[in-house]
């Protein structure tokens, strides 16, 4: 019950920040927008377990296209607290910040060795009637700066160099921790990290719609949630005597989930 009531809360303060100035002066919050590219390099690969399954991986990113910086901070009272509370700090158009608390929680990933955010992005392979046969592992992910979205184009707002990197890279004990996209900047996940996995193993030959969601549960304050999502219609193409299936896109839909 208490989680509810604190998604309820962030939900509540995130459509207030966007519904209206921060300030009675007319100071408003210079809000991230979020916008996927379409999932790309789509491919198969065996587990490394012995199991049998096949798995589709692929690579996806996530432009900042909006006035401001994602900034999620991260805070715990101390290491005995195995996870730390995220907040999202707002830049404001005086200079000053403000705070949307309760919007996930910053979780330290051993095998990685850094902090990861959740919940952030969400993977889903859709059937030609549009049902669901697949998804992403429940995983959390480090926001960071990887690579400038347009390099021809600069926003208002965006730095010359990256503003975000590491997410707390082998540091364990970090009490608080400040990750997130800057404006004008791409956070990216590469094809054939666990994150990136999606089991194909019983999936028949066919045609499929990946699909890349950011903000699954509205709880970051963006000036745009239309664009959250991405796709990419594949193939699947099983050969019989071959342990891996073709796998082939076919088109791009960007800010769309039905390709």
């Amino acid at each position: 019950m208490r989680r509810l009531v604190v998604l309820v809360a962030a939900t509540a303060a995130v459509a207030a920040v966007i519904s209206a100035p921060v300030g009675a002066d007319g100071v408003t919050a210079l809000l991230p927008d979020l916008d996927p590219v379409s999932p790309g390099s789509a491919r198969a690969v065996a587990a490394q377990d012995g199991s049998g399954h096949v798995f589709l991986t692929f690579k996806v990113g996530i432009d900042n296209t909006g006035a401001g910086p994602l900034t999620v901070h991260g805070h715990r009272a101390s290491t005995s607290e195995p996870q730390m509370a995220a907040d999202q700090v707002l830049r404001l158009s005086d200079g000053t910040t403000s705070t949307v608390s309760g919007v996930g929680d910053l979780v330290y990933d051993r095998q990685y060795a850094r902090w990861g955010f959740e919940p952030y992005q969400v993977y889903e392979l859709h059937a030609a009637d549009g049902s669901i046969v697949g998804n992403g592992p429940a995983m959390n992910f480090c926001l960071e700066d990887n690579a400038n979205s347009n390099t021809r184009v600069i926003l208002p707002g965006e730095p010359s160099v990256k503003g975000y990197v590491g997410c707390g890279k082998g540091r364990p004990t970090l009490l608080t921790v400040d990750v997130g996209i800057s404006v004008g900047w791409q956070n990216q996940h590469a094809a054939g990290k666990k994150g990136q996995m999606i089991d194909i193993t019983d999936l028949p030959s066919g045609q499929y719609v990946l699909v890349h969601r950011v903000n699954p549960a509205g709880l970051l304050a963006e000036a745009n949630t239309a664009n959250d999502a991405a796709s990419t219609r594949i193939s699947i193409t099983w050969v019989s005597g071959v342990a891996l299936p073709t796998v082939r896109a076919i088109r791009s839909c960007r800010d769309s989930d039905t390709c």
